[in-house]
């Protein structure tokens, strides 16, 4: 059980970086401004989270594991993801402004009072 979750993250952590690298390619001859080089941004910054999170869980196995060389390559990955993504934040994705607005909406459904009885109160 614990093998195949271990397989499945170092699936998650290649892989998705398999898809980053692909998009920046998508990205690098797109021009900018354009809808190709929107939906390839907007590729590599969705993926950045659950490789920066199998990439790490990836690198602390190794260590653990004694494997000292793919501990090195799954942090050379995660710090090369880590400043691709810094490198991209200033370009337009469909995750810009993204954030601001679910809070908003999330504090706005739970910011709401609990109904009065009518006379009540004031």
């Amino acid at each position: 059980m614990m093998a195949a979750l271990l397989l499945m993250i170092l699936c998650i952590s290649t892989f998705g970086f398999l898809g980053i690298l692909f998009a920046d390619i998508v990205a690098s001859v797109a021009a900018s401004g354009s809808l190709l080089r929107y939906q390839a941004v907007t590729v590599i910054v969705t993926l950045f989270a659950p490789v920066a999170v199998a990439s790490t869980v990836c690198t602390v196995v190794f260590l653990l594991a004694g494997d000292y060389i793919g501990a090195a390559f799954a942090l050379l990955r995660l710090v090369l993801n880590y400043r691709h993504w810094k490198r991209l934040r200033s370009d337009d994705n469909w995750w810009k402004g993204r954030g601001k607005k679910i809070l908003g909406s999330i504090n706005r459904a739970f910011d709401k009072q609990a109904p009065t009885a009518a006379g009540a109160g004031a």
